[in-house]
């Protein structure tokens, strides 16, 4: 059952859910503030923009990729961090050809 208005007598907790893309995030403050979680998915929702939607697609794009060419698990996420930080830094959404041009120049 479900009280959210009494944490203690709830048996299961709803967190407020941000879905954009393929992206999704849950917020809850276990029951104790509904509204700052209400608060916390507004601002969350702000920061999910079209360029962290692209970051989210073309990572999920070149996983096979950073898979196939980098062995170690270290390597591999060294270079999704690589990629992710090069579309962070970016000043617009670079063309995919660039993500993979740069998969290309990361050494192993």
């Amino acid at each position: 059952m479900n009280t959210v208005d009494d944490p203690e007598k709830c048996t299961f907790i709803f967190p407020a859910l941000v879905h954009k893309g393929n992206i999704s995030v849950g917020i809850s403050t276990s029951g104790t503030a509904p509204a700052f979680s209400a608060y916390l998915r507004r601002k969350i929702e702000e920061l999910i923009d079209e360029k962290m939607l692209f970051c989210a697609e073309i990572t999920a794009d070149i996983r096979p990729l950073v898979k196939e060419k980098f062995f170690s698990e270290e390597q591999r996420r060294n270079a999704m961090y690589t990629v992710i930080s090069y579309i962070d830094e970016a000043e617009k959404i670079p063309d995919r050809s660039e993500i993979y041009e740069l998969l290309e120049e990361i050494e192993k």
